[in-house]
């Protein structure tokens, strides 16, 4: 059980405690969700509304973090987020879905996918491919 599920009578509601501080943004040109650290004041409460449970507090920072697919460094530089570029398998692929000819629009096309909580209204831009029978 997670401590959101242990916590009764929040007087917030999910959206207020989303962005209580005003340090959650989202960067409106590449759709990637991110904190202000300079903005965080460390209360914890876009920690608890996060539906994907990614969130957490950063000890060196002193403020809420998540992955932002390392916008500033390699994406900045014109490379791939970290993982995708490391992963042996090549199991991640990242691009441009404005883009109809990328990498990532043709797996969307060819593949069967699905987005984690989309029913949440929050407009999942990380689609999966579900492993098929044999694959782990």
């Amino acid at each position: 059980m997670n401590i959101a599920d242990q916590i009764v009578g929040f007087r917030f509601s999910s959206n207020e405690l989303r962005n209580k501080a005003g340090a959650a943004y989202k960067d409106e040109k590449t759709g990637i969700v991110d904190v202000h650290k300079e903005k965080c004041v460390g209360c914890g409460y876009c920690l608890l509304a996060c539906p994907y449970q990614v969130r957490f507090f950063h000890p060196e920072n002193k403020s809420a973090d998540k992955c932002n697919f390392c916008r500033d460094t390699n994406l900045a530089q014109g490379k791939l987020p970290a993982c995708v570029e490391s992963c042996p398998t090549n199991a991640l692929i990242f691009g441009d879905l404005n883009d109809p000819k990328s990498e990532i629009n043709q797996v969307l096309k060819s593949e069967v996918v699905y987005r984690d909580k989309a029913y949440l209204g929050t407009q999942p831009k990380l689609y999966k491919v579900p492993h098929q029978k044999g694959e782990i």
